[in-house]
């Protein structure tokens, strides 16, 4: 870890430096936000200084009769200027003497500061904050049937017929299963997709039972592990679906980190590197669903069983338990960060001109 700057050394507000995540009009809750604000709290500890979180809403908030475009020269009056900005908007801060703006996205940022075999990016997870949103979840959700098997929906999934099928199949592999479907920013319309084809198979799989459908090609594994149980099976009756709104969890009760915490197994569908790198960090392996390559993105981590492709997983046989090292890069890339901070300091560009003494 980076040594801590001597308390004699002088930073835009004394003797503390101060370390700003802002995020200008992004989510909170969006994955190169959680990236900026991890590392700003990560690097705020590891240097012995203060962090301090900004977006436009809380400008808004605090200064509502005072022209946008000054909001954040009022705020820096009353809170002081940072030493080292991130964040999407950070490149406000960009020229700026006596502050260091790092600037871009948390994918690109965490490949060019750090040895990133593992593709996996910042975040804002600790372990205090999975095990309290663990409670909040059990108290939002108290009668969990059988496993709780989470499906973390990325961008860019570009099919949900596999996906749907291999949901099915593990509903006929336990006595009774969870699904809880949890949308992203970008995905509401993935699980209304998602959501409609499960129902479909189910009623495909309904008429084959009856005898009023022959086996499509693509359900005869499955068919197969259900007509090979002793006892009939009514899919619906094992299976319970539960999901949330993207837009009313982030004005409610958000499940995501605590369905994070409490899920016996992890499925993440699409290209989010954020999803999967903070779903690592809960302990388990992930079951990728995406179709476009994954295994060779996350090719150490599909080496080490840590990462698996649901896609080619047997399904109709239940998960094993797999508990996974606690993958955290945030404060790997937080220190590379300080490390650049003083160069940046050494050439002479701080503390900004009238810092306190």
């Amino acid at each position: 870890m980076t040594t801590a700057p001597a308390a004699t050394q002088q930073f835009n507000n004394g003797a503390r430096p101060l370390i700003m995540a802002y995020i200008g009009n992004d989510e909170p809750e969006r994955g190169d936000s959680k990236g900026s604000i991890g590392l700003a709290q990560n690097i705020a500890e590891q240097m012995g200084g203060d962090y301090i979180y900004v977006d436009d809403s809380l400008l808004k908030k605090l200064f509502p009769h005072i022209d946008e475009k000054k909001r954040m020269t009022s705020f820096l009056e009353k809170k002081g200027t940072p030493d080292i900005a991130l964040g999407t908007r950070a490149h406000r801060f960009e020229g700026q003497r006596g502050v260091y703006a790092v600037t871009g996205y948390n994918e690109t940022l965490c490949e060019d500061l750090c040895s990133n075999e593992t593709m996996l990016v910042a975040h804002n997870l600790t372990r205090n904050l999975l095990a309290f949103e663990r409670a909040k979840f059990k108290s939002h959700y108290p009668q969990i049937d059988g496993p709780l098997i989470a499906v973390m929906m990325g961008g860019g999934q570009e099919s949900f017929h596999n996906l749907a099928l291999h949901l099915i199949e593990l509903a006929a592999a336990h006595p009774k299963i969870t699904l809880f479907i949890c949308p992203s920013r970008r995905t509401e319309n993935d699980k209304e997709e998602l959501l409609p084809k499960i129902e479909k198979y189910l009623n495909t799989i309904e008429s084959i039972q009856s005898g009023t459908k022959s086996v499509p090609h693509y359900m005869k594994n499955l068919i197969a592990s259900i007509s090979s149980s002793p006892a009939p099976q009514n899919l619906r009756e094992k299976m319970a679906i539960l999901h949330v709104d993207y837009q009313e969890a982030l004005q409610g009760y958000n499940p995501y980190l605590g369905l994070l915490a409490s899920a016996d197994h992890i499925i993440v569908t699409g290209r989010s590197r954020s999803l999967v790198s903070e779903a690592l960090y809960a302990g388990k392996a992930v079951y990728l669903a995406a179709e476009n390559h994954a295994e060779i993105r996350y090719y150490d981590l599909f080496r080490k069983g840590h990462i698996k492709d649901l896609l080619t997983t047997d399904c109709t046989k239940p998960l094993p338990a797999c508990s996974v090292p606690l993958y955290n890069i945030t404060a790997a890339v937080a220190e590379r960060i300080i490390s650049q901070y003083q160069i940046y300091r050494r050439q002479g560009q701080g503390p900004a001109p009238g810092a306190a003494p």
